[in-house]
C-alpha cells in the first residue's frame, strides 16, 4: 500500500474509487478502517475488496465492510463481511487485488493515498505514458481509478450497493488525492 498523505479533498458521494494492493505472504484480513479528518454527521463510508482482473483492473467482489458512520473525526473501523485470505496461495485473492471505497458524504475528508512516487501508477497502468511517468516536480499523476453511475458495471455506483463484479467498468484515471486510505487488520499470518 502507498503511504498516507494527510487530509484529502472530499471524495464525492456515490463514486467507487479503487487502488491496487498486494500481499507478499499469505495472510488473512478481518477488519478495515481509516482516519476521518472532517466529520459529516449524516455521512457514511464503506470499503470493499475485489479480485484483480486480467486487464489489471478490479474484477470480482470478495468482501465488504459494514457502513461506517462519519459523524465523528478520528479512526473508524469495521469487520469485513467475510475474512479475506490473500497472498501467494491465498484462498480468496492472489498477491494482487483491489481496495475500493464508496461514501454517501459530500463533506467528509479522510487520510488518503499519497501518489508522489510512481509505484502505484506503474501497477495501475494508463492509456498514456504521461499519466504513469511523473515529470520532475510536476506533482501527482494517477492516484486511483474511479467509476460512477452508468460507467460502473451494472450501471450503478449507489452507496451501499457493491456490484458483484467490476470487470468491464468504464474507469477514470484519477490524478487527485481523494481516495480514503484503507488500513487493514490481519487476523492471522499462516
Amino acid at each position: 500500500m502507498l503511504p498516507a498523505s494527510g487530509t484529502t479533498g472530499v471524495p464525492g458521494a456515490s463514486t467507487i474509487r479503487c487502488v491496487p494492493a498486494g500481499l507478499r505472504n499469505k495472510a488473512t484480513i478481518n477488519n478495515v478502517g481509516t482516519r476521518v479528518y472532517t466529520a459529516d454527521s449524516a455521512g457514511h463510508l464503506q470499503f470493499a475488496i475485489y479480485t484483480n482482473g486480467t486487464n489489471m483492473r478490479p474484477a470480482n467482489l470478495v468482501s465488504t465492510s459494514a457502513s461506517m458512520s462519519l459523524a465523528t473525526a478520528g479512526v473508524i473501523s469495521s469487520a469485513l463481511s467475510s475474512k479475506v485470505q490473500g497472498g501467494p496461495g491465498g484462498a480468496n485473492v492472489a498477491d494482487k487485488f483491489w481496495f475500493c471505497s464508496n461514501t454517501d458524504s459530500t463533506k467528509a475528508t479522510f487520510s488518503s493515498v499519497n501518489t508522489t512516487s510512481a509505484f502505484g501508477q506503474s501497477i495501475i497502468g494508463a492509456s498514456t505514458a504521461g499519466n504513469v511517468l511523473q515529470a520532475s516536480g510536476s506533482g501527482v499523476v494517477i492516484s486511483h481509478l474511479s467509476c460512477s453511475g452508468s460507467a460502473c458495471k451494472g450501471g450503478s455506483s449507489t452507496y451501499g450497493a457493491w456490484p458483484s463484479s467490476l470487470a468491464g467498468a468504464g474507469w477514470t484515471e484519477q490524478a487527485t488525492i481523494k481516495m480514503p486510505m484503507m488500513a487493514i487488520q490481519f487476523v492471522s499470518v499462516p
